[in-house]
């Protein structure tokens, strides 16, 4: 009883390791929105531009708001953005064993 007790908690160990090592950062993060959304930004210290390719075509975008939740074996990811009609844009993802989906 003793030895199964203490596999389980070693195979547990090993599994929160791998999470924690393999969750999401923001350089993924940002990978993730170039390609599920087209959306990419450029900060040059004194403000965010933002573009997002649509239907092949490049449409300005304003960066609004946004949070990172990290929780160490995922992380939640949401930014708020505008575009040139004001339609809010809000993108939330999740992610875990550098996986990121959409919320």
């Amino acid at each position: 009883m003793k030895r199964k007790g203490r596999i389980t908690i070693g195979v547990v160990v090993v599994i929160l390791l791998c999470m924690i090592f393999t969750n999401p950062n923001k350089s993924d993060y940002t990978s993730w929105l170039s390609e599920k959304h087209g959306i990419i930004c450029t900060n040059n210290g004194l403000e965010i531009n933002c573009k997002q390719l649509k239907d092949n075509n490049e449409i300005k975008i304003n960066w609004m708001s946004g949070h990172v939740k990290n929780v160490g074996i995922y992380t939640i990811f949401e930014e708020n953005y505008n575009d040139i009609d004001g339609n809010l844009i809000e993108i939330r993802g999740i992610g875990i064993l550098k996986t990121l989906i959409n919320l």
